[in-house]
Protein backbone atom coordinates (compact mmCIF):
# COMPACT_ATOMS: atom_id res chain seq x y z
CA UNK A 1 0.00 0.00 0.00
CA UNK A 2 1.46 3.07 -1.27
CA UNK A 3 0.94 5.52 1.74
CA UNK A 4 3.40 8.86 1.83
CA UNK A 5 2.98 8.89 5.23
CA UNK A 6 2.37 5.62 6.62
CA UNK A 7 -1.33 6.46 6.26
CA UNK A 8 -3.62 5.52 3.93
CA UNK A 9 -4.66 8.25 1.01
CA UNK A 10 -8.22 10.14 2.20
CA UNK A 11 -10.11 12.49 0.13
CA UNK A 12 -10.83 16.17 1.80
CA UNK A 13 -13.02 16.93 3.26
CA UNK A 14 -15.69 19.03 1.39
CA UNK A 15 -15.03 22.83 1.14
CA UNK A 16 -17.47 25.55 0.89
CA UNK A 17 -17.55 27.37 -2.59
CA UNK A 18 -14.49 29.90 -2.72
CA UNK A 19 -13.76 32.98 -4.56
CA UNK A 20 -12.31 32.86 -8.59
CA UNK A 21 -8.64 32.08 -8.11
CA UNK A 22 -6.31 35.02 -8.52
CA UNK A 23 -2.85 34.30 -11.20
CA UNK A 24 0.25 32.30 -9.12
CA UNK A 25 3.02 34.38 -10.29
CA UNK A 26 5.35 31.54 -10.47
CA UNK A 27 8.26 33.28 -11.65
CA UNK A 28 8.22 35.13 -8.15
CA UNK A 29 7.70 31.76 -6.35
CA UNK A 30 11.01 30.70 -7.90
CA UNK A 31 12.87 34.13 -7.52
CA UNK A 32 11.85 34.17 -3.52
CA UNK A 33 10.93 30.76 -2.65
CA UNK A 34 11.14 31.06 1.17
CA UNK A 35 9.23 34.03 0.88
CA UNK A 36 6.47 33.17 -1.32
CA UNK A 37 6.06 29.39 -0.38
CA UNK A 38 2.50 30.26 0.09
CA UNK A 39 1.76 30.36 -3.57
CA UNK A 40 3.41 26.51 -3.58
CA UNK A 41 -0.08 25.86 -1.41
CA UNK A 42 -2.13 27.97 -3.70
CA UNK A 43 -0.95 26.31 -6.43
CA UNK A 44 -1.94 22.53 -4.49
CA UNK A 45 -5.71 23.93 -4.04
CA UNK A 46 -6.23 24.40 -7.78
CA UNK A 47 -4.29 20.70 -8.67
CA UNK A 48 -7.10 18.84 -6.98
CA UNK A 49 -10.08 19.20 -9.31
CA UNK A 50 -12.77 18.27 -5.90
CA UNK A 51 -11.60 21.48 -4.37
CA UNK A 52 -10.60 23.71 -7.11
CA UNK A 53 -12.33 26.73 -6.98
CA UNK A 54 -12.14 26.69 -11.24
CA UNK A 55 -15.64 26.59 -12.47
CA UNK A 56 -18.45 25.85 -11.05
CA UNK A 57 -20.00 22.01 -9.96
CA UNK A 58 -21.11 22.00 -13.28
CA UNK A 59 -17.89 22.38 -15.13
CA UNK A 60 -16.20 19.09 -14.63
CA UNK A 61 -14.47 19.23 -17.39
CA UNK A 62 -13.01 22.55 -17.03
CA UNK A 63 -12.03 21.99 -13.34
CA UNK A 64 -10.39 18.76 -14.51
CA UNK A 65 -8.48 20.82 -17.11
CA UNK A 66 -7.52 23.26 -15.07
CA UNK A 67 -6.44 20.64 -12.54
CA UNK A 68 -4.19 18.82 -14.89
CA UNK A 69 -2.08 22.23 -15.72
CA UNK A 70 -2.00 22.97 -11.97
CA UNK A 71 -0.28 20.01 -11.49
CA UNK A 72 2.27 20.05 -14.73
CA UNK A 73 2.87 23.82 -12.78
CA UNK A 74 3.47 22.21 -9.58
CA UNK A 75 5.83 19.42 -11.23
CA UNK A 76 8.05 22.16 -12.79
CA UNK A 77 8.43 24.25 -9.43
CA UNK A 78 9.05 21.36 -7.21
CA UNK A 79 12.15 20.28 -9.82
CA UNK A 80 13.38 23.67 -8.86
CA UNK A 81 12.60 24.07 -5.47
CA UNK A 82 13.33 20.68 -4.02
CA UNK A 83 17.52 20.23 -2.65
CA UNK A 84 19.67 18.45 -3.37
CA UNK A 85 19.45 16.22 -0.18
CA UNK A 86 16.67 14.64 1.73
CA UNK A 87 14.72 16.25 4.26
CA UNK A 88 14.62 15.46 7.87
CA UNK A 89 13.10 16.90 10.80
CA UNK A 90 15.86 17.58 13.73
CA UNK A 91 16.32 15.60 16.58
CA UNK A 92 15.46 16.41 19.87
CA UNK A 93 19.19 17.07 20.46
CA UNK A 94 19.37 19.32 17.34
CA UNK A 95 16.13 21.25 18.79
CA UNK A 96 17.84 21.96 22.51
CA UNK A 97 20.74 23.79 20.98
CA UNK A 98 20.54 27.44 20.42
CA UNK A 99 20.80 28.30 16.64
CA UNK A 100 20.44 31.57 14.75
CA UNK A 101 17.70 33.04 13.29
CA UNK A 102 18.69 31.64 9.78
CA UNK A 103 18.70 28.05 10.85
CA UNK A 104 15.18 28.30 12.02
CA UNK A 105 14.09 30.03 9.10
CA UNK A 106 16.02 27.30 6.74
CA UNK A 107 14.00 24.44 9.10
CA UNK A 108 10.64 26.09 8.94
CA UNK A 109 10.87 26.24 5.32
CA UNK A 110 11.91 23.12 4.85
CA UNK A 111 9.52 21.75 6.79
CA UNK A 112 6.58 23.43 4.99
CA UNK A 113 8.28 22.35 1.27
CA UNK A 114 8.25 18.70 2.74
CA UNK A 115 4.56 19.02 3.53
CA UNK A 116 3.80 20.70 0.45
CA UNK A 117 5.62 17.97 -1.72
CA UNK A 118 4.02 15.29 0.77
CA UNK A 119 0.47 16.47 0.06
CA UNK A 120 1.08 17.02 -3.83
CA UNK A 121 2.41 13.13 -4.02
CA UNK A 122 -1.03 12.56 -1.93
CA UNK A 123 -2.77 14.12 -4.30
CA UNK A 124 -1.49 12.43 -7.04
CA UNK A 125 -2.42 9.35 -6.17
CA UNK A 126 -5.63 9.53 -5.03
CA UNK A 127 -6.15 11.28 -8.50
CA UNK A 128 -4.65 8.12 -10.18
CA UNK A 129 -6.64 5.75 -8.20
CA UNK A 130 -10.22 7.79 -8.60
CA UNK A 131 -9.53 7.02 -12.44
CA UNK A 132 -8.84 3.62 -12.43
CA UNK A 133 -11.31 3.01 -9.93
CA UNK A 134 -13.81 4.79 -12.55
CA UNK A 135 -12.12 2.86 -15.44
CA UNK A 136 -12.46 -0.45 -13.66
CA UNK A 137 -16.32 0.12 -12.71
CA UNK A 138 -16.84 0.81 -16.50
CA UNK A 139 -15.10 -2.49 -17.28
CA UNK A 140 -17.08 -4.32 -15.15
CA UNK A 141 -20.36 -3.19 -16.82
CA UNK A 142 -19.31 -3.89 -20.07
CA UNK A 143 -18.41 -0.65 -21.25
CA UNK A 144 -15.86 1.00 -23.39
CA UNK A 145 -13.21 2.57 -21.96
CA UNK A 146 -13.64 6.30 -21.57
CA UNK A 147 -11.73 8.28 -24.09
CA UNK A 148 -13.28 11.50 -22.68
CA UNK A 149 -10.84 14.49 -22.15
CA UNK A 150 -12.04 14.90 -18.51
CA UNK A 151 -11.13 11.52 -17.59
CA UNK A 152 -8.35 11.27 -19.43
CA UNK A 153 -6.69 14.14 -17.76
CA UNK A 154 -7.79 13.34 -14.29
CA UNK A 155 -5.94 9.99 -13.93
CA UNK A 156 -3.35 9.89 -17.04
CA UNK A 157 -1.97 13.29 -16.26
CA UNK A 158 -1.73 12.84 -12.23
CA UNK A 159 0.18 9.59 -13.51
CA UNK A 160 2.56 11.24 -15.88
CA UNK A 161 3.46 14.05 -12.71
CA UNK A 162 4.17 10.89 -10.23
CA UNK A 163 6.65 9.43 -12.94
CA UNK A 164 8.46 12.69 -13.81
CA UNK A 165 9.10 13.90 -10.08
CA UNK A 166 10.29 10.35 -9.63
CA UNK A 167 12.69 10.57 -12.39
CA UNK A 168 13.76 13.73 -11.69
CA UNK A 169 13.78 13.59 -7.46
CA UNK A 170 14.93 10.38 -7.24
CA UNK A 171 17.03 11.17 -4.10
CA UNK A 172 14.41 13.01 -2.09
CA UNK A 173 12.31 12.16 0.36
CA UNK A 174 9.59 9.24 -0.48
CA UNK A 175 11.43 7.68 -2.99
CA UNK A 176 10.05 4.38 -2.02
CA UNK A 177 6.60 5.27 -1.95
CA UNK A 178 7.08 7.02 -5.19
CA UNK A 179 8.50 3.54 -6.55
CA UNK A 180 5.68 1.55 -5.33
CA UNK A 181 3.61 3.69 -6.64
CA UNK A 182 4.91 4.12 -10.09
CA UNK A 183 6.20 0.87 -10.85
CA UNK A 184 3.22 -1.26 -10.89
CA UNK A 185 1.95 0.84 -13.83
CA UNK A 186 4.37 1.16 -16.10
CA UNK A 187 1.81 -0.92 -18.39
CA UNK A 188 -0.43 1.82 -18.14
CA UNK A 189 -3.36 1.59 -20.89
CA UNK A 190 -2.26 5.53 -21.44
CA UNK A 191 0.85 5.23 -22.71
CA UNK A 192 2.24 8.73 -22.75
CA UNK A 193 1.51 7.94 -18.67
CA UNK A 194 2.90 4.49 -19.01
CA UNK A 195 6.20 5.67 -21.00
CA UNK A 196 6.58 8.35 -18.28
CA UNK A 197 6.54 5.92 -15.63
CA UNK A 198 8.90 3.54 -17.44
CA UNK A 199 11.36 6.12 -17.83
CA UNK A 200 11.39 7.23 -14.52
CA UNK A 201 12.14 3.44 -13.26
CA UNK A 202 14.93 3.25 -16.14
CA UNK A 203 16.39 6.19 -14.78
CA UNK A 204 16.07 5.87 -10.98
CA UNK A 205 18.07 2.42 -12.22
CA UNK A 206 20.63 3.64 -14.08
CA UNK A 207 21.29 5.52 -11.41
Amino acid sequence: QVAFDEQSVEAPPPQKRRPPPRPVPVPALLADPEGKLGLVEELLDLCDPRRSPVGGPSQGAAREQAAALAQLSLVAVFKDLVPSYRIRPPTEEELAVKVSKDVLKLREYEQRLLQCYQSFLKLLLAETQRAESRESARAAAGAQPSRAPAAATSGCVALSCLGALLGALPHFNFRKDLLTAVVPRVGSRDWAAGRACFDAVREVLAN
